[in-house]
């Protein structure tokens, strides 16, 4: 009896085919954090690490190392500005005190796709592609809430 009896066998599969959600194209979506959670490299660097599912699912993943306790004054500096961008586009007015709190949250993020080139196992050059988020946006909804709670004066 084979233990594959009741596993399909893909005969028509496209080996080049990419498997599971491509990344998305250059644009603006609407995202959900589906993890955030301190990342130690390999290298013994702490960073934050937080997870966007895009549009639904119906893209890859995206994912966002936030270097807040680098060594490096400039970089903790950059990282510091996109972490409070993020938390004021999410519409947090201080900072979280829990990863935990971020969990579920929406905010709109504005991707580049990203062609990268790189050597496989055997040493030829393939290219594959990523989303890099070039900024972080109140969703719609999000916004004009705000705007009823918060009016502008009235001069």
């Amino acid at each position: 009896m084979s233990l594959f009896k009741d596993v399909e066998f893909m005969g028509d599969l496209d080996l080049q085919a990419p498997l599971g959600p491509e990344v998305a194209p250059k644009g603006d979506y609407d995202c959900k954090v589906l993890e955030a959670m301190e990342h130690v490299s390999k290298a013994g660097n702490t960073s934050f690490k937080v997870v966007f599912q895009v549009a639904d699912g119906k893209f890859k993943d995206v994912t966002e190392y936030f270097n807040l306790w680098s060594e490096n004054e400039d970089y903790k500096n950059i990282a510091t500005q996109r972490w409070t961008k993020l938390l004021k586009a999410i519409g947090f007015k201080e900072q979280i005190e829990k990863e935990d709190e971020l969990i579920g949250k929406k905010v709109q993020i504005a991707l580049d796709k990203v062609e990268e080139d790189w050597l496989d196992q055997e040493g030829q050059k393939r290219t594959s592609y990523r989303n890099k988020i070039l900024t972080f946006k109140q969703l719609e909804n999000l916004a004009s809430s705000d705007a009823e709670e918060n009016p502008p004066p009235p001069f």
